[in-house]
């Protein structure tokens, strides 16, 4: 790769990083270009030279931000014991992840608004789910009933997570990450009730 392939390579993933944490924590139809391009520290004027219209940007975006959830459970599952998918459940229904939203999971920042996106963003989305459905049901091992555990699994998560950041009551937000924490753990293989209970 020449320097000017290699500058702009690393330029569009500056636009990418930053699109990706606006729309997390903003939402989709609050990315402007101009301000973008801004915050990348590069000119409006060259936002058309990587990326044909607005609406491929928000595509990129989201794809760019699933990748990085990706690569954060896989992280932690690598650190993680046998009991990796409790890992991944507790990290998810976390304090710190609800705080966080411009890093953390892009469903549960977006879920009022993937229903109405482009079908771009849909098509990323339904791939990545279908990769999580598949991920969690292999955690769970095959019981015949481990596909629809995980889509259970990953839909209480996400749905727990957006409530929790939605309401205002701090102590409620915290009640709704402990219940589906809890809920979600105690289903897990080799977990007794009692240390379901205590949250591991």
């Amino acid at each position: 790769m020449g320097h000017s392939q290699a500058d702009k390579a690393q330029s569009h993933d500056r636009i990418l990083a930053v699109a990706a944490r606006q729309i997390r924590e903003q939402g989709f139809d609050a990315v402007s270009v101009a301000d973008l391009m801004r915050q990348a520290g590069l000119t409006h004027g060259g936002f058309y030279s990587h990326f044909a219209s607005r609406d491929k940007l928000i595509a990129e975006a989201m794809e760019w931000a699933l990748a990085a959830g990706e690569r954060r459970s896989a992280k932690a599952a690598r650190r993680a014991d046998k009991r990796s998918l409790q890992t991944m459940i507790k990290a998810y229904l976390s304090q710190a992840h609800r705080d966080a939203p411009g890093s953390g999971c892009a469903i549960a920042a977006l879920a009022g608004e993937l229903g109405h996106a482009g079908p771009d963003v849909r098509d990323i989305l339904t791939k990545y789910l279908r990769r999580s459905f598949e991920g969690i049901a292999s955690e769970l091992g095959d019981n015949g009933d481990g596909w629809q555990r995980a889509l259970s699994t990953m839909s209480t998560m996400v749905g727990a997570l957006a409530l929790a950041r939605a309401v205002s009551d701090r102590q409620l937000s915290d009640e709704i990450l402990e219940a589906a924490r809890r809920a979600l753990i105690a289903l897990t293989p080799g977990t007794d009730e009692t240390a379901a209970r205590k949250g591991g």
